[in-house]
C-alpha cells in the first residue's frame, strides 16, 4: 500500500523525503510506496537557506501484513461408483499465490497447472477424490508474502444414486394365494455397475381378486451410496381348481 508523508521547517529550503530501508518501503516526493513487511526509517531533510543551515529529521514507518480473502462455492455430485475430485477456482488477487487444500500445497508449477499470478484465475484438483455419498470437507489456505493467509472452506456433497431398474417382472399366482407368493425379478444398474438388492412387494399380505399391477420396491444392498427404487408390475391370478372334501348321498328306491 501506499501513504504520505509531510514536514515542517524553518526557513524556505526545500523539503525533501527519503527512505533508509528500501527493500521495506520508498519515497517518491511526498508518497510512501510499501514492498514488504517490515519497518523503515524515513528521513526527512531541509535544505539550507539564507538564514537557515541544513537540517534533517526521521521517522520511523512500520509496514504491516496485508490481508486479502478467497471465496469458495460448495459442490455437489451423485455417486458414480468411481473417485471423483474437486476443483477450486478463483481469481487471483495478489501476486505469488500459494494454496493449501487440507495440507497439499499447490502453487505455479504444480500438476494441475494452477496459476499463481495477480488477476489469472487459479484452478486447482484436489489430490483426495471422493467416492462413497456422504458429506466431506476441504479447508484452503491461500498464502502470499507480506499478506495474513486467507481462509475459506468448501463443503463436498457427494449424493446417493438412484439404481435404473428394468426387465421388471413378477411370477403368477393362484387366486386365494397373498403377493407373498409371487416373486419378482429384474435387473438394476448404475451405468454399466450391476446394483445388489432385493425386489419386494409393498403389500405382500393382499390376495389380489384380479389380475393387474402392484407397486413393489427396490431396496438396494448398499443403503450407503443408493437410494431405494420402485414401480408397478403386473401379477396374473389364475383360477384355483375346486376340491370336494365329502359328498353326501341319501338313499333312493
Amino acid at each position: 500500500g501506499s501513504t504520505t508523508v509531510s514536514g515542517t521547517g524553518l526557513g524556505e529550503g526545500s523539503l525533501t523525503f527519503s527512505s533508509l530501508n528500501t527493500e521495506v518501503a520508498t519515497v517518491s516526493g511526498s508518497t510512501v510506496q510499501s514492498v514488504k513487511v517490515g519497518t523503515a526509517t524515513i528521513k526527512a531533510t531541509k535544505a539550507a537557506d539564507s538564514n537557515y543551515i541544513a537540517g534533517e529529521a526521521t521517522t520511523t514507518l512500520t509496514v504491516v501484513a496485508g490481508t486479502f480473502s478467497v471465496e469458495a462455492e460448495d459442490q455437489e455430485f451423485t455417486y458414480t461408483g468411481s473417485a471423483q475430485k474437486a476443483t477450486y477456482s478463483t481469481t487471483v488477487s495478489v501476486d505469488s499465490v500459494v494454496f493449501t487444500l487440507n495440507g497439499t500445497r499447490y502453487d505455479a508449477n504444480d500438476a494441475y497447472n494452477a496459476t499463481s499470478a495477480k488477476g489469472e484465475v487459479l484452478s486447482v484438483s484436489n489430490a483426495n477424490s471422493f467416492t462413497n455419498a456422504g458429506v466431506y470437507t476441504l479447508k484452503i489456505v491461500a498464502s502470499a508474502a507480506n499478506y495474513n493467509d486467507a481462509e475459506a472452506t468448501i463443503t463436498i456433497i457427494v449424493k446417493k444414486a438412484t439404481p435404473v431398474l428394468s426387465g421388471v417382472s413378477a411370477t403368477g399366482i393362484k387366486y386365494g394365494q397373498t403377493l407373498a407368493a409371487s416373486t419378482i425379478s429384474g435387473t438394476a444398474k448404475l451405468g454399466s455397475i450391476t446394483v445388489a438388492g432385493a425386489f419386494t412387494f409393498n403389500t405382500v399380505s393382499t390376495a389380489p381378486s384380479a389380475t393387474g399391477n402392484h407397486a413393489y420396491t427396490f431396496t438396494p444392498s448398499d443403503l450407503t451410496n443408493y437410494v431405494t427404487n420402485g414401480g408397478q408390475v403386473s401379477v396374473a391370478l389364475s383360477k384355483t381348481a375346486l376340491t370336494l372334501v365329502s359328498v353326501n348321498a341319501s338313499a333312493i328306491s
